[in-house]
């Protein structure tokens, strides 16, 4: 009777690591790298998870000093309405007894030379006959 050998047959187990295989040195690198390879995607999962809450943080702070840049570049509505109120401020004026065109044109518009203006402005046929307290348009 001839005696068959027995082998042994393992079964060879391939494991899927991120990490190259080092030499087995109990060192905290070594236990690391061992629950990487042990675990792997729980490591993936852990690692995404953290770069979507770095990018979180990137993203908000990057919205805030954008909205910063915009409350800067428009201006308050109080300061609109300021604005508006000059504007509208002295867009008539009224000619009073012993005042010309003239007169007018040098108060509101800081020069005589302005009259043409006020006469174009009230689309006055004859300026010379304007009476006292007329409401006249000088912006």
């Amino acid at each position: 009777m001839v005696k068959k050998k027995k082998t042994l047959k393992t079964k060879t187990r391939v494991k899927h690591s991120a990490l190259p295989p080092t030499k087995s040195k109990v060192t905290v690198n070594g236990q690391v790298r061992a629950l990487i390879q042990k675990h792997p995607w729980q490591f993936m999962i852990g690692f995404t998870v953290m770069n979507l809450i770095i990018a979180g943080i990137i993203f908000a702070a990057a919205l805030l000093i954008i909205n910063q840049f915009k409350k800067a570049a428009t201006p308050k509505f109080e300061e609109r309405i300021e604005n508006v109120k000059k504007v509208d401020e002295k867009k008539y004026a009224i000619l009073q007894d012993g005042q010309t065109i003239w007169d007018l044109a040098e108060k509101e518009l800081g020069t005589g030379y302005a009259y043409p203006t006020i006469i174009e402005l009230n689309k006055l046929t004859n300026p010379d006959s304007v009476e006292p307290g007329t409401r006249l348009r000088v912006k």
